[in-house]
């Protein structure tokens, strides 16, 4: 019988840890691999879960109350245990902890991290190691720059795993349309994603290319910064080339119809947002914090820039809206690196035989 994985997540917003389980669901199941369902607290990713024919049950969200969380997530556990052969937790050493305490049941755990940000970050990143150690076969981080974060909080070497994020292979019919530099940028509109710096950024690249180029930024995404990003696009007198798209559910295809994509983050690991960029065979320019110069190719698949440094982003803009060749160049090898190393499959056969190290034929 075909090994079932219990997946926990908790949250089922439309963010990348969730496009991920799906991705790695949906992938397993169609290599014919293993089969997989979702627990998490209810959430607008529910309805993409189902369109997909993947199954969800939920559990209280913490805002339920300490106590009512932790008994509605242990005995929903305790009645999906039945027919699983693995317990796979994303993004959370306490529901780790609690799929093994108290349950008579014993299946082999994995936990993936997928990336913890702002001050608490390194205690985060301690407490999953911890966790991890002690609960759990093994332990994935998304890119080798969390690897290290995990290895400094104290992970056992031996159960740490390092699988970078793959995405499906979206390739759009669709092609660069409209004049001039089209800039695209997707992602939660909060500080750690820089969106900030690059307004700045192309408020700066307007200025050095004095119209000779039109230039269209669109920002694709919703989150608690939106209402001071659209003021500081009317302080920097930007507003006729920013487009705010709001949340966009077929991004992904949607950059195919630019000329790059833009990441300036202050933190991140292996976003999917940019491999899904570098499938469209469009080049991107991210900064340099965590994973991002492990996914960016300098002067090959696009520009790694200092992050919180508008100029230099804007410099590398510049690059590519005065040169369509070098913009092609970039693109063409940005596609050949999304094949080679970030495809769906590789992620979910990489993913597979973490499952099959720790036992997943053994329950």
């Amino acid at each position: 019988m075909i090994p079932h994985v219990i997946h926990v997540l908790p949250y089922l917003e439309t963010g990348g840890t969730e496009r991920h389980v799906l991705t790695l669901i949906t992938s397993l199941r169609r290599l014919g691999l293993c089969t997989g369902e979702v627990l998490a607290p209810p959430g607008p990713f529910s309805e993409i879960l189902e369109e997909h024919d993947v199954s969800w049950s939920a559990f209280q969200p913490p805002q339920a109350g300490l106590r009512r969380w932790i008994r509605s997530y242990r005995r929903l556990l305790r009645e999906r245990l039945e027919r699983a052969s693995l317990v796979h937790v994303h993004a959370s050493p306490d529901l780790l902890f609690l799929s093994v305490w108290g349950q008579k049941r014993r299946r082999p755990r994995v936990l993936t991290v997928h990336g913890f940000h702002g001050r608490g970050g390194p205690i985060s990143y301690r407490l999953a190691a911890i966790c991890a150690n002690r609960y759990a076969e093994a332990l994935i981080s998304v890119s080798d720059s969390e690897k290290r974060l995990l290895l400094a909080g104290g992970a056992n070497p031996a159960k740490l795993h390092r699988i970078y994020n793959g995405v499906a292979d979206v390739a759009s019919a669709r092609v660069t349309d409209g004049p001039g530099f089209r800039i695209a940028f997707a992602g939660r509109l909060s500080p750690v994603k820089g969106v900030d710096v690059l307004l700045t950024a192309f408020s700066l690249l307007h200025r050095s290319l004095s119209g000779t180029v039109p230039l269209v930024l669109d920002i694709m995404g919703t989150g608690p910064q939106e209402e001071e990003l659209h003021w500081l696009v009317q302080r920097l007198g930007i507003a006729q080339h920013v487009r705010f798209l709001g949340y966009v559910p077929d991004a992904a295809e949607r950059l195919a119809e630019y000329d790059v994509f833009c990441l300036p983050s202050r933190e991140d690991m292996c976003p999917l947002v940019c491999v899904e960029a570098m499938s469209q065979g469009k080049p991107v320019v991210a900064t340099d914090v965590g994973g991002l110069p492990e996914l960016v190719i300098p002067e090959q698949t696009g520009f790694i820039v200092p992050s919180e440094d508008a100029e230099a982003l804007s410099a590398a803009l510049r690059r590519l809206a005065e040169n369509p060749e070098l913009r092609v160049r970039m693109g063409n090898a940005a596609r050949r690196r999304f094949e080679e190393s970030f495809t769906e499959e590789a992620m979910a056969r990489q993913t597979y035989r973490v499952y099959e190290k720790v036992g997943i034929h053994d329950a």
